[in-house]
């Protein structure tokens, strides 16, 4: 029988961090190499790829001292950790259920009989689809590296951003490796560490909930944000494929009231490298239509969020066939067009 693992992340755990190093614009308390116990307020649900966490960052407290104690209020920050083991999403890829002691038993076997270098070239190589013949253990490998270079891009990409940070995205504060204390006496082995980011707490909504949460008339300026706050980042040199609706946020400020939109997930970015030219990149980019996922995707989802308020006002009444225009209309920047590249290739 399997004993599925125990999840450590649900409310009012706490659990330690090891600061690797902190974001350049951070104005919290951290220090690299140091760790850092975390509260969690609440895990959000459904998960992604990563298991996001609201939580607050404990001051030390002296032996039998209660954590919970009140205080003052604790600034909440988002705890992204790029964990295989609890990532249902990622575990989808490979039809790999959730992970048990079994499973983790047997890769912690595969890392220490020096499984996983041979293994790599194959992850660098592999789709999904070539998992068949795989082992537990190699399906665990192939996760444990995923999740790394997740983790990795998400960081790279927020240094990238460091100008814009608190503005088109959240404030990064610290990529956070998750503490072994659960495991006394067990050393650290390579490949088997859980990787993670900090970044601001901000309340909100993504995009995709815009027609059901503000009024008609203020979708003008929120859509023209979007569009603004994406081409900040397009024009950076990565391309995320996760651009898109459900990846934003829309907050209302508490002093003026006024909506501001972020976006947020950079962990499948790629970058530019080397042998991308000019023209090339500006193909890439074109190709990747980063502004077009959310212009485009704005449209239809304002559209159908019209046609649904329409359906509610009548009260199963026939509502007018013709809406009126709506006020807001998306139109590309076309900031990558251009003639087609000649294709190369890598030597």
């Amino acid at each position: 029988m399997e004993n599925p693992l125990v999840s450590p992340y649900y409310t009012n755990n706490i659990i330690d961090l090891k600061i690797k190093s902190v974001g350049k614009k951070s104005s919290r308390n951290l220090q690299n190499g140091s760790t850092v116990s975390a509260r969690i307020v609440k895990t959000r649900h459904p998960s992604t790829m990563s298991v996001v966490m609201v939580v607050e960052l404990l001051e030390p407290v002296e032996q039998g001292q209660d954590p919970f104690a009140p205080g003052p209020p604790r600034p909440k920050l988002i705890l992204k950790m790029f964990d295989r083991r609890f990532s249902p999403r990622l575990r989808e890829e490979l039809d790999l259920g959730p992970a048990t002691r079994e499973t983790e038993g047997q890769f912690n076997n595969f890392l220490d009989q020096g499984g996983m270098p041979a293994f790599i070239p194959l992850y660098q190589n592999a789709r999904p689809s070539d998992s068949g013949s795989w082992t537990a253990a190699q399906k665990e490998a192939y996760f444990a590296l995923y999740a790394a270079e997740m983790s990795k891009n998400e960081v790279r990409a927020y240094d990238y951003l460091i100008d814009v940070q608190g503005d088109a995205v959240p404030t990064f504060h610290a990529d956070v490796q998750l503490s072994l204390r659960n495991a006394p006496g067990k050393s650290f082995r390579p490949f088997a560490g859980v990787e993670g980011v900090l970044f601001d707490y901000i309340p909100g909504f993504p995009l995709s909930e815009l027609p059901e949460k503000v009024p008609e008339a203020e979708w003008p300026a929120i859509c023209n944000q979007a569009i603004e706050k994406v081409n900040m980042i397009v024009d950076r040199a990565f391309i995320n494929p996760d651009t898109g609706l459900r990846n934003s946020i829309v907050s209302r400020g508490e002093g003026d009231g006024q909506y501001k939109v972020y976006y947020i997930d950079f962990g499948l970015c790629s970058f530019r490298d080397t042998f991308d030219d000019d023209e090339m990149w500006r193909e890439r980019k074109r190709q990747a239509g980063e502004e077009g996922k959310i212009g485009y995707n704005l449209t239809s989802c304002l559209a159908v969020g019209r046609i649904q308020m329409a359906k509610k006002k009548y009260k199963g009444r026939a509502a007018p066939r013709d809406l009126p225009p709506m006020a807001w209309r998306f139109v590309p920047s076309n900031r990558f067009a251009g003639k087609t590249p000649t294709p190369y290739s890598r030597v």
